[in-house]
């Protein structure tokens, strides 16, 4: 997944969540559950309702082409809407509320977040 940030020529400094700030997350279904869209150590990450997630290396992925900058891995993408994660959504694929929690970093677009940071709450 990449996330394009229009910039003024710099890469700016990541904002930081003054509140829990409610997203959608598109998620693959494996053999064995519902997984990460990451590979951590290189191997797929199980997601865990009610846990909190953390990239201890957010946002060193990336390229910078004149008034863009693309991000790839050490991040979470999320969508800020379900209309947004619909349009992203595969046959594979289920949405699922997430939580990119207060003191997160995070870059944001119109339609897409970026952080370090996320929690992947019990539904109801």
């Amino acid at each position: 997944m990449c996330f394009n940030l229009k910039i003024n020529g710099v890469i700016p400094t990541p904002l930081i969540a003054k509140k829990d700030i409610h997203v959608y997350k598109v998620i693959n279904k494996s053999g064995e559950g519902w997984i990460y869209n990451l590979f951590i150590n290189g191997k797929e990450e199980l997601w865990t309702k009610g846990y909190e997630y953390e990239e201890t290396t957010p946002f060193i992925d990336y390229i910078k082409r004149d008034w863009n900058v693309y991000f790839h891995g050490h991040c979470f993408h999320s969508c800020k809407t379900l209309h947004h994660a619909k349009l992203k959504q595969c046959s594979n694929e289920i949405i699922q509320k997430f939580i990119i929690p207060k003191g997160a970093l995070y870059y944001k677009n119109d339609k897409e977040y970026i952080s370090n940071r996320i929690i992947y709450p019990e539904q109801k």
